[in-house]
């Protein structure tokens, strides 16, 4: 990690390689995906269906999807050697202990893109003397366009104490705003990031920052994978 990445972390909880991952890396998995896609009549040839979506609430969907698609040796796929050196470096040079990683996979087409009714939240209930718990890896297996379902991030939320507090209360507010949401995040001094990119790209984000699902408004699925590693 460079001094510019090390502080850039520190200071807002995220950040984005980009083009980290090798073709050879995230295709056979996007491959995989799309032909599980195929398979449970989600999306084939370009076009989406309702399928085995039909019905199930909107984000209640990713869930789904991403619990249906599993693909062995993902881990191998999205986190090099090299990139778990880094990550250690973003946690102090501190041991990082492994958690399962998922698919993160939204259907296409799943209505207009809002900020209204987000789920945020973080992972884990964060230490109570502040120490960093963890990094989360996000890795992009496909293009990924604004809109279009990828992560949504409350950089700079990691340093919010949990509970009635002003501040936790007030950015909690600020999150129910809709529309207005970036805006008054930019007022109290937070940014929001939104995971897009192309594909090969990955973002390390800090497990105490707030995070949500968001709504893919465009008609082609997001396909990503994640992976938390705690420090141990």
């Amino acid at each position: 990690m460079t001094a510019e990445q090390l502080e850039e972390f520190r200071t807002h909880g995220v950040i984005a390689l980009r083009q980290e991952l090798r073709k050879d890396q995230y295709e056979p998995v996007r491959q995989h995906v799309l032909s599980e896609l195929k398979r449970l009549k989600v999306w084939s040839g370009g076009k989406a269906s309702q399928g085995a979506m039909k019905g199930v609430p909107m984000f209640q969907q990713v869930t789904r999807l991403s619990q249906s698609i599993r693909y062995d040796g993902l881990r191998e796929r999205i986190v090099s050697a090299d990139l778990l050196h880094r990550m250690q470096q973003l946690a102090g040079n501190s041991r990082l202990s492994a958690q399962e990683p998922q698919l993160l996979v939204s259907p296409p087409n799943q209505g207009e893109w809002s900020f209204d009714g987000l789920n945020w939240h973080t992972d884990i209930t964060p230490p109570a003397d502040g120490r960093l718990p963890g990094v989360q890896v996000f890795a992009l297996l496909d293009d990924v366009a604004p809109k279009g379902g990828g992560t949504l991030v409350v950089a700079g939320s990691q340093g919010v104490k949990r509970g009635s507090g002003t501040a936790y209360g007030i950015l909690h507010d600020v999150l129910r705003q809709g529309d207005a949401v970036p805006d008054r995040l930019t007022a109290l001094g937070y940014s929001l990031v939104e995971m897009s990119g192309r594909a090969g790209d990955v973002y390390l984000m800090d497990l105490r920052l707030l995070h949500s699902p968001s709504v893919n408004s465009l008609s082609r699925p997001r396909i990503m994978a994640t992976s938390r590693y705690f420090v141990a």
